[in-house]
């Protein structure tokens, strides 16, 4: 694991193999690569916060190119990224997704999602922007944000209610994120419901609880697994 402090300066790297995962452990800090280098074999895992962000690009105006080693999500946060290209083809396999939440898209970057981690709250409502009071941006927060895009993961935790509540898919539209956590209220169950509708899901989905308190049920709603890259799971509890 290649680990970072501040980054400020000189090219983090001036060779172009690395067979390693690029992470950080202060933040917020700079990490400056060698224009027009390919990384190959690279893992990115980078956590910044808001306010303290992890700032990522080259030392020029040419852009540095990421090659994941296996088909995967390399998932980072809270990053002000440029000059960055993000290779869908691995050194071994097929199909990577370069996800950087929460971010900054700083300009002159390829093949990069940039998205957002959606909370529930305010206990039922309907997933799409027919009632976006029911996205927010943090735990318990403030609504009025989302809907959900294919780059966005979705988080249904202890704040989105504290007893039973139903999320309606609506059969007209079709509802869909990237990684999937479903943990239901203190007292009684999540439902997710619909009338023949679809819910597309490009990660991993994680469905916790039990048959009483704190888990979900599905209720007239399609759910596809609809990731392409590998590493990618279904977890119940």
């Amino acid at each position: 694991t290649i680990t970072t402090n501040t980054g400020t300066g000189s090219p983090l790297f001036s060779t172009g193999y690395v067979s390693n995962n690029l992470t950080n452990t202060v933040k917020p800090a700079t990490i400056l690569i060698t224009g027009g280098l390919t990384l190959s074999g690279l893992g990115l895992s980078l956590t910044g916060t808001s306010g303290n962000l992890i700032t990522l690009g080259s030392t020029n105006t040419t852009a540095v190119t990421f090659q994941a080693y296996t088909s995967s999500a390399q998932t980072s946060s809270y990053c002000s990224v440029s000059y960055i290209t993000g290779s869908t083809t691995p050194v071994s396999g097929s199909g990577v997704t370069w996800r950087f939440l929460n971010s900054t898209n700083g300009g002159n970057n390829t093949n990069l999602s940039f998205g957002k981690i959606y909370y529930w709250v305010g206990g039922t409502g309907t997933w799409d922007n027919t009632t976006t009071t029911h996205w927010s941006l943090t735990s318990g927060g403030t609504g009025n944000q989302g809907p959900p895009t294919s780059a966005d993961d979705v988080i249904f935790d202890a704040n989105s209610n504290s007893t039973a509540y139903t999320v309606t898919v609506p059969s007209t539209g079709t509802g869909v994120c990237f990684n999937m956590n479903v943990a239901g209220p203190t007292t009684g169950q999540v439902t997710l419901t619909g009338s023949v509708s679809s819910l597309y899901v490009y990660g991993s989905v994680t469905l916790s609880g039990n048959a009483t308190n704190g888990g979900v049920t599905i209720n007239s709603v399609y759910l596809y697994l609809a990731g392409t890259v590998s590493g990618l799971t279904l977890t119940t509890n």
